[in-house]
């Protein structure tokens, strides 16, 4: 049987990714993927000057080639929110200034709705800033244009990021995409990590 995937999960901005996706990771480590998420340098920095989009690529494809290149290992990223644009950038060479501040309301009616109010205070009081340079930099790489195979987990409650525009996103992809929908939020790591798990094995299947 043939081991299975690493999953490398680059998160999106704001969150910090080590404790927002650690239950998601140990669901993921029992069901037999070996999982990596990385802090990356763009989300709560306080280095000057504030990192960018090229550090945060620079970071994901610095383990790519270990994994792929020096362990020969089958990788699958999972970028979530603007983690994608990162995961897209960091995949070019690879075979297949200022700070903008989430703050904690925002956070718990955008990302956070789908969780028990609890969990949204809990939550809402984790969020940080992120480098405007993740933002203002533009991409470097598109994978869906390049031969990456790609597929699009759609969050049907999400109010960060509308049905509308998650379908433009979906249409970049091409025919082939495949596609999951979940009744989530924005972060279905938090509200529905079993579930997120149980899409990303359908998508690899």
């Amino acid at each position: 049987m043939s081991p299975k995937p690493t999953l490398y999960i680059v998160p999106g901005a704001s969150q910090l990714s080590t404790t927002a996706w650690s239950f998601f990771a140990s669901l993921a480590k029992e069901a037999g993927y070996p999982v990596i998420i990385n802090q990356l340098p763009t989300v709560g920095s306080t280095n000057t000057p504030l990192p960018a989009l090229p550090d945060d690529v620079a970071l994901i494809q610095n383990d790519l080639h270990k994994l792929i290149n020096e362990e020969e290992k089958e990788v699958v990223l999972i970028g979530h929110s603007s983690g994608d644009l990162v995961a897209s950038c960091a995949t070019e060479g690879f075979d297949a200034g200022d700070r903008t501040c989430l703050h904690e309301q925002l956070a718990i009616e955008a990302l956070l709705n789908d969780l028990p109010t609890e969990e949204q205070e809990y939550w809402g009081k984790q969020v940080t800033h992120t480098s405007m340079g993740l933002f203002g930099s533009p991409p470097t790489f598109e994978h869906w244009s390049n031969g990456v195979k790609c597929s699009y987990i759609f969050c049907e409650r999400d109010l960060a990021v509308l049905m509308s525009e998650q379908r433009l996103m979906r249409e970049r992809l091409g025919p082939d995409a495949k596609e999951v929908y979940l009744n989530a939020g924005h972060c279905p790591y938090l509200s529905m990590p079993r579930e997120l798990l149980k899409a990303v094995e359908e998508l690899l299947a």
